[in-house]
């Protein structure tokens, strides 16, 4: 049960994922590369930026370039690709959102 308890703190404190959004330590490029959906969601949540429209996909649709459908559409893009997004989450990402 203590070790238990220990481990539960230790991931409270070091936050690798960036879940608790810890006092600690900020390791944002660590958060997204460890799980950039969990990033991305959590950024969304605590930023100050409006965006008015999402690209939500696989990683493949990280290759759109944000700046020029910002220009095309008159919008505010926010690139939420993940390298391990499947249909599932697309889906709740869009009733998330």
């Amino acid at each position: 049960m203590i070790l238990l308890m220990g481990l539960v703190a230790f991931n409270f404190i070091t936050d690798p994922f960036g879940v608790f959004n810890s006092p600690f330590f900020s390791w944002d490029s660590y958060e997204m590369t460890a799980a950039p959906k969990t990033a991305k969601i959590t950024y969304l949540e605590n930023c100050d930026t409006e965006y008015d429209s999402f690209i939500i996909g696989s990683i493949e649709t990280g290759n759109y370039p944000v700046s020029e459908l910002n220009e095309y559409f008159n919008a505010s893009f926010y690139n939420m690709a993940a390298y391990d997004g499947n249909i599932e989450d697309s889906l709740w990402l869009v009733g998330f959102l």
